[in-house]
């Protein structure tokens, strides 16, 4: 078996999709992807969503953008659901400064089985 890298006009991850290897790998950021994101959050990559504790972190359009692009979300994909679980972890009402200023090895996972793939919505 002979692998066959990408030309350098492809871009790396799709490139993976094409030949379907795509799960679990770490997808790069580039910043066309970035801002393509930000539009899609509704724009002004400034804008606070949450403060994040326990040092009070600013979790801006911006850097929900790159954490979305970075899981290898596509600005076409609902980001409701990812929104809202990130206010809810910032809510005083989880109490996530009570789980990261700890001595003990609590950290939150929230999981997501999505009823679509990355194909579906193209």
């Amino acid at each position: 078996m002979t692998a066959t890298p990408p030309n350098d006009n492809v871009d790396l991850i799709e490139w993976y999709f094409e030949k379907g290897v795509d799960r679990w790998l770490p997808v790069s950021s580039n910043p066309e992807k970035v801002a393509a994101m930000i539009e899609s959050l509704g724009g002004e990559p400034d804008h606070l969503e949450a403060g994040i504790p326990p040092r009070g972190g600013s979790l801006t359009r911006e850097v929900l953008a790159i954490n979305l692009v970075l899981a290898g979300c596509l600005p076409a994909y609902p980001k409701g659901f990812v929104r809202a679980a990130v206010l809810a972890l910032a809510s005083p009402h989880f109490n996530l400064n009570g789980v990261q200023a700890t001595t003990h090895m609590a950290a939150p996972l929230l999981l997501s089985m999505a009823p679509f793939d990355r194909h579906s919505v193209e």
